[in-house]
Order: C-alpha cells, then sequence, then structure tokens
C-alpha cells in the first residue's frame, strides 16, 4: 500500500503540469476491455491508468490484481507503456489463509505499421518485458524475467470495430521450477451506443508444458462489457466474464478507469 500511495503521489505531481488536451487513438473505436487494439497514443499524449483491477474466483478460492498504468506517445505511432502490479492476492488458496504483496512491474512498446484504410486493417506489433520485483515465494509470480511479443490487428465492421489479438510469452524459470510458455490470441468487437460503447470478447490461451511441447493446457473465456466516457479526458470500462472450459476460476471481471492528458504547448 506504501508503494501505491508513493506511486500516486508521483503521478499526481506529474499531472498537476499538464493539459487536458486530448486526441483520439489512430483507431475508430479503441481497445476492448480485455484485449488491445492497434491504436497508440498520439506524440506527447499519456494516459493514466487508476486503477486497473482484474478478479477471477471460484467458490472458496480468488485472485485479485491491482495495476497502475501509464502509457506515452514517443511518436504518433509508437507508444511506450510501464505498468506496476501495486497489489496481487490469492485469497482461501488450499483453504488454508491468503497471501498478498507487491507484483511485478510489466514495460512495453507498441508500433502502428499502418492505420486503416482503403478497406485494409491496422496492424500493429508490441513487445513486452516483465521485471520480477517480487519472488515466488508465495506462489504470486516465478520472480524471474518474462518477455511477450504480440500481433494486433483492427478493423472496422458492421457499424463497430473488430480487434484481433496473438502473442506469445517467454515465461522465466527459477532453477527448482518449470513454468509454462503461452500463446494467447482473442477477439474483441466494440460496438458503440451514443456515449457508451458495448464489448464483447473471446480470450483464450494455451500453455505449453516445458520441456516438451506436446501437453497442452487451453483455457477459453468470454466476457462482456462497455466503455463510457464520462468527459473527453476521464473515462471507465469494465466487463464480466465465464471461462467456457472446464478449467477454473468460474468468474472473472475486469475494471479500469482511465485519464488522458497531454503536455502544454
Amino acid at each position: 500500500m506504501r508503494n501505491c500511495l508513493i506511486f500516486l503521489g508521483l503521478m499526481g505531481s506529474l499531472i498537476l503540469g499538464f493539459s487536458t488536451k486530448v486526441e483520439a487513438r489512430h483507431t475508430k473505436y479503441g481497445a476492448g476491455v480485455v484485449l488491445d487494439d492497434a491504436g497508440t497514443e498520439p506524440k506527447g499524449t499519456f494516459e493514466l491508468t487508476i486503477p486497473k483491477v482484474v478478479y477471477s474466483g471460484s467458490p472458496g478460492y480468488y485472485t485479485t490484481s491491482i495495476w497502475l498504468a501509464l502509457a506515452y506517445g514517443i511518436t504518433d505511432h509508437l507508444e511506450a507503456v510501464i505498468a506496476p502490479e501495486v497489489h496481487d492476492a490469492i485469497w482461501g488458496r488450499d483453504n488454508s489463509g491468503s497471501d498478498h504483496d507487491f507484483g511485478d512491474v510489466v514495460c512495453g512498446l507498441k508500433y502502428q505499421f499502418s492505420e486503416e484504410r482503403d478497406n485494409l486493417p491496422s496492424l500493429a506489433a508490441k513487445y513486452s518485458l516483465k521485471i520480477p520485483t517480487n519472488t515466488d515465494s508465495k506462489g504470486l509470480t516465478t520472480g524471474e524475467v518474462d518477455h511477450a511479443l504480440y500481433l494486433i490487428v483492427s478493423k472496422d465492421l458492421i457499424g463497430g470495430q473488430l480487434n484481433l489479438n496473438l502473442g506469445y510469452k517467454y515465461v522465466g524459470e527459477p532453477d527448482d521450477k518449470i513454468y509454462s510458455n503461452q500463446v494467447s490470441y482473442g477477439a474483441a468487437y466494440v460496438y458503440p451506443v451514443k456515449s457508451v460503447s458495448l464489448v464483447l470478447e473471446l480470450v483464450g490461451k494455451t500453455n505449453y508444458k516445458e520441456p516438451h511441447l506436446t501437453v497442452k493446457e487451453n483455457t477459453l473465456d468470454l466476457y462482456g462489457g462497455f466503455k463510457y466516457g464520462f468527459t473527453p479526458s476521464f473515462g471507465m470500462k469494465a466487463s464480466l466474464g465465464t471461462r467456457l472450459n472446464q478449467a477454473t476460476p468460474d468468474y472473472l471481471a475486469y475494471l479500469a478507469c482511465a485519464y488522458y492528458f497531454s503536455i502544454k504547448n
């Protein structure tokens, strides 16, 4: 909690020096709630997410994760992100109590190769690096560096926008444990209704058990949610989901608030 307050204080000090001039991202209707879009923040524009809360649960067992994220447009088509996980918790594990702690920090870059034009979709690639700021002693994190690469496609479709995501994550391993690398994929459809955008998302993940790639564990989640802008510079998005296959958890939820601002001219 102390680390969270320090970060919030620093971000608040920064915001006082900036204006709330906001420009649209380089896709028409933006990202989903869970999945990303091929757009980037315009040059000199920030997006501050406080907080992003991720919840997953089954009877007697659930996890919560709280993130802060700051995205910045380095150029009109290159975006940098830093996202510390300020609270990571497992509740009711093995019916023996709970564990919680500060999580890891994720940094990333996203580059938009092309905007949508002439019936061609918008295309972007994203790289993310997980910096371990905690250990695996409580089972909350691996305590090692992760690398991930994503390909993102966005296209206007039937009055809304379709976002497709495909990614591969290399999961770092401590010397005494084996973790699975992950292939992730998903589709999000964002449909505007006046000031609200309705969002439907299908999100999948395949874990490849090392050292052999023949044993796989698949998850497939369905989310329904919305995005709403209270003002041109402040909005929120939320979504509820369920796992479609037999893997746990049974319930999923996302909630995030975003503040947009840019450097004063």
